[in-house]
């Protein structure tokens, strides 16, 4: 069996652009359960590493909101990811020092800132977070199956994916059948979500920015 290889390049380039841009939409589109309460991730942590043919990519977010609230993350995978599993935020200092340390000098000088139906594929609680994967064969499927699923797990009240669904069908339209769906709880004192690796084939680069456009506020 040939043994899959990841380049550090790509991480340590993927870091070094999410660096030195200030503002950024978020890696992951959060949603409020609860009728009147906003969600915000005011920053994101990323690494990216890629071989041509599958992608590592472990994700964090800090994460509030205007009160205590279970909140929806949805992330949309351009493949059936191969492992999910809890990362370490050790993973983010260790390449953070690599990169200061061989990146060009002029880096250095910049400050580091703060098919039809549904299959599900998989389903694990992970420390904080509630993960479920599923296979979707058409958008209207996919946010019918969530407004059920969030039933199911016991959210009473009336809930609609309608602000995601232009986004959900774009990436649809481009091919993307799987979407990680995770709960956790948040509260209005910011704090960072521990990291979760994503494990999945990919013939491009992907990081999963336009499905957080309609969530309020900045992101760094």
């Amino acid at each position: 069996m040939r043994r899959a290889r990841f380049f550090p390049l790509f991480a340590l380039l993927s870091l070094l652009l999410l660096s030195t841009t200030p503002v950024a939409l978020a890696d992951r589109g959060s949603m409020s359960l609860t009728p009147g309460v906003s969600v915000y991730e005011p920053g994101q942590k990323a690494i990216i590493a890629w071989n041509g043919e599958e992608e590592i990519l472990i994700l964090s977010t800090d994460v509030s909101a205007s009160g205590s609230t279970l909140a929806l993350e949805l992330l949309p995978l351009p493949s059936n990811p191969k492992a999910i599993e809890k990362a370490s935020f050790e993973s983010f200092v260790t390449l953070q020092d690599l990169i200061w340390r061989h990146a060009p000098a002029h880096y250095r000088e910049i400050p580091a800132p703060g098919a039809k139906g549904i299959e599900v594929t998989f389903h694990e609680k992970i420390g904080a977070h509630d993960i479920t994967v599923v296979k979707a064969g058409s958008a209207s499927e996919l946010t019918d199956w969530v407004e059920d699923f969030l039933r199911k797990n016991g959210i009473g009240q009336e809930f609609s994916l309608q602000k995601f669904e232009p986004f959900i069908w774009d990436y649809m339209a481009r091919g993307f059948r799987f979407f990680v769906l995770d709960l956790m709880e948040f509260s209005p004192k910011q704090k960072s979500i521990e990291p979760i690796l994503y494990r999945f084939e990919t013939s491009f680069l992907y990081y999963p920015l336009k499905i957080t456009s309609p969530v309020s506020g900045d992101t760094k």
